[in-house]
């Protein structure tokens, strides 16, 4: 797309709901972002700030453009990105708050959480640079003042690709760490390490953290949760489940785990999967209760899945009859609502 083409597609105006819907809505808008990053560079930001105003939906549209600048141009926007992260907290008559200073303008991120929002930002740009350079991404991670080292040590080895030598990363992990507390960092670096692995090969990643916490206590399932969780593409996971299910190394415990994660990002065709893993029916109408109950329809506003999804979910689950007319009861009686997450 042309500049002009992606100023005329852009939002017109901040969504409070951006940050809490996926797919069609949020995807389109972070590739706007991202080639309005591309195009524009530093000025996207400027561009950003001054359409959109104060709140997360800035600073999430800032994110996006500050990953596409760094496919064009990697060291400027990754010494942004290091300019952007030092927001800081300061209380306003009891409310905290999260201020930005950037070119001369202030942007505000109202609420207790906000300090997250734009570290989050800032993750997302250590993954991508990481990405278009891993030597970049270790730098941004040296720059680094957190008090929390475990995200931006997961979006660094997110954004490492498949022919990574993961023994290699570990030791450079190791070394950046060393004059730290090693003891407090040694378990959140392990579990980066495996996570980034996991997306590439998720058997020899599982194998390798195990044996980091050999002696541990720590069974196979609860070791192999994050990972599971960690998989971009669900399917791998399932896969992994359902041979250790059979092979009877793990049990159902860990597909229920599994299934309240993989809700909030997964395809309708994921989450049927997932329901008919366990042979246990009481097991699957857990899964199930999960995604149907009330707590889904707080504030009768916002149920995340919609009704046919749901009731494709209650077919799927085989439960007997009565079991399943609640559910499915459960479900009609809020189905005039609109739903954030539909089955596409």
């Amino acid at each position: 797309l042309t500049l002009e083409e992606v100023r005329a597609k852009l939002p017109a105006e901040a969504d409070p709901l951006y940050s809490l819907k996926r797919r069609t809505a949020t995807r389109r808008n972070d590739l706007l972002f991202r080639r309005l990053g591309a195009l524009r560079g530093e000025r996207a930001l400027d561009d950003i700030i001054v359409r959109y105003g104060d709140g997360p939906f800035t600073v999430d549209a800032v994110g996006s453009a500050l990953a596409g600048w760094m496919t064009v141009d990697p060291n400027s926007a990754s010494r942004a990105s290091l300019e952007w992260a030092q927001g800081f907290n300061d209380e306003v008559q009891s409310h905290s708050r999260t201020r930005i200073e950037w070119n001369g303008r202030t942007v505000l991120v109202q609420g207790d959480f906000s300090f997250v929002v734009i570290q989050s930002t800032f993750h997302d740009a250590i993954r991508t640079a990481t990405a278009a350079d891993p030597a970049l991404g270790l730098s941004l991670l040296r720059e680094l003042k957190a008090t929390d080292i475990t995200p931006p040590l997961d979006a660094y080895t997110a954004g490492l690709g498949p022919d990574t030598d993961w023994l290699a990363v570990q030791r450079d992990l190791e070394h950046l760490l060393e004059n730290s507390d090693t003891d407090q960092y040694l378990l959140p670096m392990a579990d980066a390490v495996a996570r980034g692995w996991s997306r590439w090969d998720l058997n020899k990643a599982i194998d390798w953290y195990t044996a980091q916490y050999e002696g541990s206590g720590k069974s196979l399932e609860v070791l192999a949760q994050p990972l599971l969780v960690a998989q971009e593409n669900p399917a791998i996971a399932m896969d992994w489940l359902e041979d250790h299910l059979r092979a009877g190394k793990v049990s159902d415990a860990v597909v229920v785990k599994f299934s309240q994660y993989l809700w909030l990002d997964a395809t309708g065709a994921d989450l049927r999967r997932v329901i008919a893993l366990p042979e246990d029916p009481v097991v699957r109408e857990t899964i199930l209760a999960g995604w149907t109950s009330p707590w889904q329809y707080r504030d009768d506003t916002t149920p995340y899945l919609a009704p046919d999804v749901l009731h494709s979910l209650i077919d799927a689950a085989g439960l007997p009859a009565a079991t399943a007319n609640r559910h499915r009861d459960l479900v009609d009686q809020h189905a005039h609502l609109p739903t954030l997450y539909t089955d596409e």
